[in-house]
């Protein structure tokens, strides 16, 4: 009997941290929340590849990817599956963080650990 491929969403989360600051991000929907860089990696796209990808949309800088910090998948009621992976990445460059909002993000900043309490 053949079976019928799971629907999975695979979701990327980007951790970077220089200088005891966290990079996170302003969200554009859902009342704007702040949170890491963070999104669903797109069809014929590499896990790494949209990592990269959801870190220069969101924030507005290219990242270098350092490691692989987490992986969790879980089924959802709807019958799809989600694969989440969690990378530490390290900014590339000084390109400034994104200040002006479009449809991935309204802007970045750098916080620490006070900032976050």
């Amino acid at each position: 009997m053949p079976r019928i491929p799971t629907p999975t969403f695979v979701i990327v989360f980007i951790i970077v941290i220089v200088d005891e600051r966290i990079l996170m991000i302003q969200e554009a929907l859902d009342g704007n929340p702040w949170h890491i860089p963070a999104g669903l990696v797109e069809p014929g796209e590499s896990v790494l590849d949209g990592a990269r990808r959801e870190a220069l949309e969101e924030a507005g800088i290219p990242v270098e990817l350092d490691g692989l910090l987490r992986v969790e998948q879980f089924h959802v009621d709807n019958g799809s599956m989600r694969m989440r992976f969690f990378f530490t990445a390290h900014p590339v460059d000084d390109t400034p963080l994104k200040q002006f909002g479009d449809e991935h993000s309204l802007r970045a900043g750098w916080f620490t650990r006070d900032d976050l309490n």
